[in-house]
Order: C-alpha cells, then structure tokens, then sequence
C-alpha cells in the first residue's frame, strides 16, 4: 500500500508478481474547492455554479496537487 500524493490521489493498493504489477484505488481523498475567487498563487478563478449553494460560494481552484 501506499499513499499517492498526485494521481490517483489517495490509498493506494499494489499486487505484485514475477511479471505483473496492478494497482487498486482504494481510497480517494475528496477535493476542498476554493472558497476565494483569488488563489493563494495570486490567480483569479471563476465560481464553480455545479457545487457553489445559497450558503456558500466555491471557486474552480483546489487544495490538490
């Protein structure tokens, strides 16, 4: 097992024989949306209409790699 930084980002499962190698998300870690139209990188997004609610506002710009 290991954890993937990137991508896939999450656990990750690992079999390996003499002549195979396969891998198995088995976990995926959930993506936090910008709450700012403005990145910490200084860059400006538009709003994220799919997800953004009454509530609260989402931007197109994330805490993933």
């Amino acid at each position: 097992m290991d954890l993937g930084d990137n991508y896939p980002r999450g656990i990750n499962f690992w079999a390996f024989t003499r002549d195979t190698k396969e891998m198995n998300l088995i976990y995926q870690f959930k993506t936090l949306h910008g709450k700012n139209a403005v990145s910490p990188a200084g860059a400006g997004y538009e709003k994220y209409e799919e997800i953004s609610g009454p509530d609260q506002d989402f931007y197109k710009w994330s805490n993933d790699n």
